[in-house]
């Protein structure tokens, strides 16, 4: 995948042998000496994890997903970190989705996860649709992409998941237009197409299927 991706906390990886544990994922959270929480997340189901939820005492859980977020996943064996502020003390697991299609948690948080891809799945296609033509005369592109999003922003609350799929995939595609500033217009648009693409890909691939989530 050859996307974006929107750091909202640090992510680390380790390898983990043998890990052994009663549930797929386990959970572990650490206080640092400065204050801030680390929440150690190890993978000891024979599956890449995809997709995680963690409760954290605010009103809806942080959901971190690598077909929509840009990060490879945690294999097998395997686990990362996340640095938080001290009120995430209290962060536990709520759901987990593998790379094999396999659901592990809450079923409503699995859905809310689901959702989002469908919802980021359908907007790419908006934006595909939205990229000016080669040849156009050149045209300041991020003021021309913030416009489309801020209409299909109206009325969309921000717990909802189309809301979020809008901001997340217009950030990554002004971002990475951002990463070629200098460049022919016309090459960047070309890039930011082969983009949405390789993201489409990714999303149709994902398993648990996208066909019948709305």
């Amino acid at each position: 995948m050859k996307y974006g991706l929107i750091v909202l906390c640090y992510f680390g990886f380790w390898a983990q042998a043998n890990a052994q544990s009663a549930d797929p994922i386990k959970v572990t959270v650490n206080e640092n000496a400065n204050g801030s929480i680390n929440v150690a997340i190890q993978n000891t189901s024979t599956a890449m994890l995809t997709a995680f939820a963690l409760s954290t005492g605010a009103p809806h859980c942080m959901i971190g997903d690598s077909v929509i977020d840009g990060w490879v996943g945690i294999k097998p064996g395997q686990g990362g970190s996340l640095a938080f502020l001290a009120r995430y003390v209290n962060a536990e697991l709520k759901a987990a989705i593998f790379a094999d299609g396999r659901t592990f948690g809450d079923e409503a948080v699995i859905h809310e996860i689901l959702m989002r891809r469908r919802a980021t799945l359908d907007v790419l296609g908006i934006i595909f649709q939205q990229l000016p033509a080669a040849g156009t005369p050149p045209m300041p592109l991020i003021p021309f992409f913030d416009s489309h999003r801020d209409r299909q922003l109206k009325d969309l609350r921000n717990d909802d998941p189309a809301w979020f799929a809008i901001m997340n995939a217009y950030t990554i595609v002004e971002r990475q237009i951002q990463e070629m500033a200098g460049e022919l217009p016309d090459s960047i648009i070309a890039k930011v197409a082969t983009m949405l693409l390789s993201w489409q890909t990714d999303l149709n691939n994902s398993l648990p299927s996208l066909a019948a989530i709305r």
